[in-house]
């Protein structure tokens, strides 16, 4: 699953879920891509967060 978003590619990860890849933004360079193996959990986790980060703009 691609995570546009560096917060929450940073909360993935402090939740125990592999970076999978990295790459530049093609829409923009100054951002990154960040790739992670799509799970249900992975996607409840993400659910979580979005819940409780209401106030950031959309992730995905």
């Amino acid at each position: 699953m691609k995570i546009f978003n560096q917060r929450l590619a940073g909360y993935l990860m402090m939740q125990g879920f592999r970076l999978v890849t990295i790459k530049p933004n093609t829409k923009s360079n100054r951002y990154n891509v960040f790739e992670f193996e799509n799970s249900d959990k992975l996607n409840q986790t993400i659910r979580e967060y979005k819940q409780n980060n209401r106030n950031e703009k959309e992730f995905n």
